[in-house]
């Protein structure tokens, strides 16, 4: 499960009080940029890797102030996120999740945001000569996320990470799909007996576990549950074969595809579909 980092907390609340400061109806990716670059432990990164981190806040701060176009008429409403901030959220959790880490880094949004190639953040980012692989590389070496975790605030952890995650259920009602619920938890604890006599066995189970794969725990589960076919995504085919092992005694793959999600590198997708053996 993706666990909170106060760090993101802290940038993402810096971004939002821009974005309050000036009326602005959006929190925007150049939004996002400045609280990035305000937050004190990436901003001292940035000095020591050379970067003039004051000419580039500026730049952000004269940019941002000039965006008449989403000032609310309205006063003192909470600002929301554009589609493309959403974008670098979501692409920063994707590859926290293919990663097999559990909560998302500061290196993530700055990847992430470089990403967004039609943005001003990423021009401002070009301009100061803040190259994403040569950041990334100075980041390993010289990043300490303990020290930085400390520094961030973590009062307003839940409340700030809440506001840019969405409530499946509700967004379910909304657009009036009523076959459908959504849970969130470990699914080794989630998917228990109670569970499944509360809402029934599964005919088809779609699995997506992190690179290390699906513990033995979630296997057995499966194996108990003996649904008729599994759709298991894999990041890690090293894993998925050795799960798909596992299951070997009571479950046969019929269909399988590598999906190239991640080109020039060797990271690949693999999604394996798996029909229950008839005795």
């Amino acid at each position: 499960m993706i666990q909170h980092n106060p760090e993101i907390e802290t940038i993402i609340d810096t971004a939002t009080k821009l974005a309050k400061k000036f009326n602005h109806e959006n929190v925007t990716v150049e939004h996002l940029s400045y609280g990035l670059m305000k937050f004190e432990p990436w901003r001292d990164l940035m000095v020591q890797f050379g970067a003039d981190v004051d000419g580039l806040l500026r730049d952000l701060y004269n940019y941002i102030e000039k965006q008449n176009s989403i000032v609310n008429q309205e006063k003192n409403q909470v600002p929301k996120k554009t589609h493309s901030l959403e974008r670098v959220f979501n692409r920063a959790l994707t590859q926290v999740l293919f990663s097999g880490r559990n909560h998302v880094q500061v290196i993530d949004i700055f990847l992430s945001i470089s990403n967004e190639a039609n943005s001003y953040a990423s021009y401002f980012f070009i301009k100061y000569g803040i190259d994403r692989a040569e950041v990334l590389n100075f980041y390993n070496d010289n990043y300490k996320e303990e020290k930085a975790h400390a520094a961030a605030t973590l009062s307003r952890a839940n409340e700030i990470l809440n506001e840019y995650c969405v409530n499946l259920n509700v967004l379910a009602q909304e657009n009036k799909i009523d076959n459908a619920d959504f849970f969130a938890g470990d699914v080794k604890y989630l998917f228990n007996d109670l569970f499944i006599e509360q809402h029934g066995k599964p005919d088809i189970i779609f699995t997506d576990p992190p690179r290390v794969g699906m513990d033995k725990e979630v296997v057995a589960q499966i194996l108990r549950l003996a649904p008729e076919k599994v759709v298991y995504v894999s990041c890690n085919p090293a894993t998925q074969a050795r799960d798909l092992d596992w299951m070997r005694e009571r479950y046969r793959p019929i269909a399988m595809q590598a999906v190239d999600m991640f080109p020039h590198t060797y990271h690949v997708e693999n999604i394996a579909v798996l029909e229950k053996i008839r005795p």
